[in-house]
């Protein structure tokens, strides 16, 4: 009888078991959502170098918020609003452009990758000759292929609307089935009604959930008052349609603080959910905001849809930033008046924390498990369990800046992008290393599953230097010697 010799079987096993870890730790590196992850932690469980000198790639105009995802393999994906979903290569090199038909409109917000590889993108147009929004959910192949362009539902008035939306998209996951997340606003006779669809891989409508509905109160602009603040917006997402981001941006009529608004041309995207681990053995739960005064956390199944669980209202404060889930089964999120909400899976308040200032950017997870918010007018404050550990602003020549978009953060350094520029923090001690001058602000840093750090500066992909040692692909990152920052310690951002 012949035997494999036990040497050759357990070197087999350690290859297949090497194989599995390296798949395995690509697609945690992988920056396949907008915010990183499902849970919009702006993570990535990867070494990272300073970023001080990048390469510019034109990729087309972008709205804001709409930064680059990237696959396991480090093949990078980003949408224009001229209706263009493009693939580069980890360097930058174009792989392929897809362009949409002219009905379908822009593209106003990152797409997201799947499991196998598949992007999917949402796109908005305004139809002058019906006087409503359409909106149509697409899927792509890895190759470029396009083989889904699915219309958007009805709203539940008899109106043609088929909603508007530059909301990150969002992917939750479950014992193998993927569903594609996403916020829209439809319009009935002037009331705003925000809801939460879901489709599936292929383009089918899951389960849908009213959120709110209620009067304009960001957005409520009068026509003769549109034409400066549309050029605005033009200057700061490169030409997207002036209606549809003048709707969804939610950035010129603030209810909040008095006083100037920073960046208040750009707006702000419309928040996505975040995807939460169920505390309970369950499936992941989906906490959402209708960008205003309500939150929900809703369960979801692939056969019966969204079922909301909870819902609270919150009228003194304006809900302005994608929620960011946390391991623990709370979500964190930020208002315009400056308060960090902290939420249990029954919307129960576990340590907000006031006085942070005015957000517009989803708070970045740190390794060591602490927040880092980026406010609206460019300062960086650190967050430890409910309480404020340090603040500081990133500074060059230029001063320090203004932002509506979220930090990135890997084991080693942090990376913060403002209208003077992208700044590069050490992750153990925050303190800045390096400052590359451009105009930004409006585009969320990136890193790639190889290590790379992605920005983006008008119509232009600023790709980084790579690392000089690459990856560790057997898992050992900085990220398993923790931080010197402990929950409530001292930070150097003082």
């Amino acid at each position: 009888m012949n035997q494999s010799h036990p040497t050759l079987q357990n070197l087999a096993a350690r290859l297949v078991a090497a194989a599995l870890l390296v798949n395995t730790l690509a697609a945690e590196m992988a920056w396949q959502h907008p915010h990183a992850d499902e849970a919009n932690s702006s993570f990535a469980r990867i070494n990272t170098p300073t970023g001080s000198h990048a390469l510019g790639v034109e990729i087309g105009p972008l709205a804001a918020g709409a930064n680059p995802v990237f696959a396991a393999d480090g093949t990078g994906y980003v949408g224009t609003t001229d209706g263009s979903l493009r693939a580069f290569k980890p360097d930058g090199t174009p792989m392929w452009t897809r362009t949409l038909r002219p009905e379908h409109g822009s593209i106003m917000a990152a797409p997201v990758v799947g499991a196998d590889g598949s992007i999917y993108a949402v796109s908005t147009i305004f139809r002058e000759d019906l006087k409503c929004h359409q909106s149509f959910f697409h899927k792509f192949t890895p190759g470029g292929g396009w083989v889904v362009a699915q219309e958007f539902p009805r709203g539940t008035s008899d109106l043609p609307d088929r909603g508007a939306t530059n909301a990150p998209l969002n992917m939750w996951r479950s014992n193998g089935v993927e569903s594609i997340m996403v916020p829209v606003r439809y319009n009935r006779f002037g009331i705003e009604i925000i809801e939460l669809l879901a489709f599936s891989t292929d383009g089918f409508l899951m389960g849908r959930q009213e959120l709110s509905a209620e009067s304009p109160t960001t957005t409520s602009i009068p026509d003769s008052e549109w034409v400066l603040p549309c050029y605005a917006l033009l200057w700061w997402i490169g030409g997207a349609p002036c209606f549809i981001g003048m709707v969804l941006t939610g950035g010129f009529a603030f209810s909040g603080p008095p006083g100037v608004v920073p960046m208040v041309g750009a707006g702000f995207p419309m928040a996505g959910v975040a995807i939460m681990p169920d505390t309970r053995g369950g499936a992941p739960l989906v906490f959402a905001t209708d960008r205003k005064h309500a939150l929900a956390v809703l369960s979801f199944s692939p056969q019966s849809g969204f079922t909301l669980l909870r819902k609270s209202d919150h009228p003194r404060f304006q809900f302005t930033t994608t929620p960011a889930a946390m391991p623990d089964g709370t979500a964190v999120i930020g208002t315009l008046e400056g308060r960090l909400f902290r939420m249990d899976r029954d919307l129960v308040e576990t340590g907000s924390v006031n006085g942070v200032g005015m957000m517009t950017a989803s708070p970045t997870r740190l390794k060591d498990g602490t927040l880092l918010v980026l406010t609206r007018d460019g300062e960086m404050v650190h967050i430890g369990g409910s309480a404020v550990i340090g603040r500081m602003r990133p500074m060059s020549a230029n001063g320090g800046g203004e932002s509506i978009v979220s930090a990135a953060a890997s084991c080693t350094r942090v990376y913060v992008h403002t209208t003077t520029g992208l700044y590069t923090f050490d992750a153990d001690t925050l303190k800045q290393l390096y400052v590359l001058e451009w105009r930004g602000g409006v585009y969320g840093p990136v890193i790639g599953p190889n290590g790379r750090v992605y920005g983006v500066s008008n119509k232009m992909l600023m790709v980084f230097d790579p690392p000089i040692v690459p990856p560790d692909v057997t898992g050992r990152t900085a990220c398993d010697v923790v931080g010197k920052l402990p929950v409530g310690g001292v930070s150097s951002l003082k």
